[in-house]
């Protein structure tokens, strides 16, 4: 499938056309592209790939979207991200960018894992004391609010992984209860049967969806989320 010529070396990322391509709304997608906010967001809105072409040139046709930045096509569903860090990132700027009723109902609509994604920016704003950041914590509660009541028992009692966009798996969890008991990485080798590089790839793994920087940080944070 042909991409428009008019995008022609404009993607910063290959447009890859799967059987479903992925986006986020145009005109949330044009604002924050206008804005410098690059992949506002991944995309949970499934759309046939013959709209492809279709989408990209409302998107190129859009009279303030032609000196916007250029647009870079992110086809990954939000929650399979390994880098929760840069995903909160890009929430942290399109929140900057999305205060009006209308971005807040185009959040809305992008589904219940931006809900999730909003509430463990929330989180992780309060446990920083970023008070005087300029995204102010009542804004992101007044998006949280539109999510439901789903959300909002998230935020006053997580359960085990449910704030986690890439819950752990099975090994993973257990894992984390093997580092939590204090045993070293050839111990738990030897408790899983497998080999030591196994284990410092699920170490890598863990780190990267609990965001944590090391295994005191990961164990910390499994024990807040109740995984152990």
């Amino acid at each position: 499938m042909a991409t428009p010529e008019s995008f022609q070396g404009r993607l910063k990322a290959p447009a890859i056309v799967a059987p479903m391509f992925l986006t986020s709304g145009l005109e949330l997608e044009v604002e924050s592209r206008l804005n410098g906010v690059e992949d506002a967001f991944p995309g949970l809105n499934q759309r046939p790939s013959e709209d492809f072409v279709e989408w990209l040139e409302e998107i190129d046709a859009h009279p303030e979207g032609k000196d916007a930045a250029p647009c870079s096509l992110n086809l990954i569903v939000l929650s399979s991200k390994h880098h929760l860090q840069e995903a909160l990132e890009i929430m942290r700027g399109v929140l900057h960018i999305a205060s009006s009723e209308v971005y807040v109902r185009r959040i809305e609509d992008e589904g219940q894992a931006v809900g999730t994604l909003a509430l463990l920016l929330s989180q992780s704003l309060k446990e920083n004391n970023e008070h005087t950041e300029p995204l102010r914590i009542d804004h992101i509660q007044s998006l949280l609010d539109t999510f439901g009541p789903e959300i909002q028992e998230q935020a006053a009692s997580p359960k085990p992984q449910s704030t986690l966009l890439d819950p752990l798996t099975r090994k993973e969890t257990r894992v984390v209860q093997l580092l939590s008991e204090g045993y070293s990485n050839s111990t738990m080798a030897e408790k899983l049967c497998v080999s030591d590089s196994t284990v410092r790839t699920h170490l890598r793994n863990i780190n990267s969806k609990l965001n944590a920087s090391n295994r005191t940080q990961a164990v910390a944070i499994a024990r807040r989320l109740g995984i152990v």
